[in-house]
């Protein structure tokens, strides 16, 4: 086995690891509803195939604010979704992720400025 190949498997173990980690720690944190400010659309440039021809796909950052204790906190998640054209991701924007809209989230009670969306469950994929 090369050096570069058994590096790569060490940062995929790493990288497993740690996402493993935090949802684990994450199984305790408490759940509530916030409120969506704003979903932003972000262009990703890559140059592989899969994308569109000049390489672009279009990503979302939906933003958030909720409320522990009587304090607000803002909270931001970049979604794992892509979208290959810039319509489709203005359009899911607007329907799904629209200010004012409720979302579901988790944060830490112990740093309750620590958020993220709830997810119904999570997998992993791993292509080698």
């Amino acid at each position: 086995m090369n050096i570069l190949k058994a590096l790569g498997y060490a940062a995929l173990a790493v990288g497993v690891a740690v996402a493993a980690k935090h949802q684990m720690a994450s199984r305790s944190w408490t759940e509530t509803t916030a409120t969506i400010r704003q979903a932003q659309v972000s262009k990703e440039s890559q140059s592989r195939k899969e994308y569109n021809r000049d390489g672009r796909r279009y990503t979302l950052t939906v933003y958030y604010t909720y409320e522990v204790n009587g304090i607000r906190y803002p909270g931001d998640y970049p979604l794992p979704e892509t979208y290959r054209f810039r319509d489709s991701a203005e359009r899911a924007a607007r329907n799904d992720y629209a200010p004012g809209r409720p979302i579901r989230i988790i944060y830490d009670p112990a740093r309750p400025e620590q958020s993220e969306p709830k997810r119904k469950g999570t997998s992993v994929v791993i292509k080698l």
